[in-house]
């Protein structure tokens, strides 16, 4: 990473310190995404930096999608899904978990399609993580137009690309 490079040449005596409270944070998103039958799928990658070598929950910046697939680092991810109207923008630290544990306490295997609000998981260990991520939202088609909603929560940066099925539609944005 850059920053950390950077960083350590001019502080070389100083770690990098997060804010009080903050275990770890999603610092880069982008997403892209196509239209597939009556739904839009997207697949995502989040970079998330974890300050802790310890398990540590990080909630994805996602609403209430359909979940097809969740890895970090390469592996399926376990996933735990939040209380229904919690905001879990601020991730929390984690229970101890066993080395050898297949998923962290709280946490449930992902269920394809399962549509969820709240979404987290847990890294391990300290440094940078790549989630990747699969989701679909529903699409409503009334005659030829057509309308979508992405519930996406905020990141630190992030790029949302959405290929569209034909030439020369109208597109409106609007950013809640």
């Amino acid at each position: 990473n850059e920053f950390h490079r950077l960083w350590k040449l001019a502080n070389p005596d100083k770690p990098i310190e997060p804010p009080p409270g903050v275990t770890a944070v999603v610092a880069e998103v982008g997403y892209e995404g196509r239209i597939d039958g009556d739904v839009a799928r997207f697949d995502g990658r989040l970079v998330v930096y974890n300050f802790h070598d310890k398990w540590t929950r990080v909630a994805l910046p996602l609403g209430n999608v359909a979940l097809e697939r969740v890895g970090v680092d390469g592996e399926p991810a376990t996933v735990e899904e939040g209380v229904a109207g919690v905001e879990s923008a601020t991730p929390q630290p984690a229970p101890a978990v066993p080395q050898a544990a297949p998923t962290a306490p709280g946490a449930r295997r992902l269920d394809p399609g399962h549509p969820a609000d709240g979404l987290a998981i847990y890294v391990e260990k300290s440094g940078v993580h790549v989630v990747d991520v699969r989701f679909s939202v529903p699409l409503t088609k009334l005659g030829s137009t057509g309308r979508v909603t992405v519930p996406l929560k905020q990141a630190a940066t992030g790029r949302l690309r959405f290929e569209l099925p034909d030439a020369g539609l109208d597109v409106q944005i609007e950013w809640a």
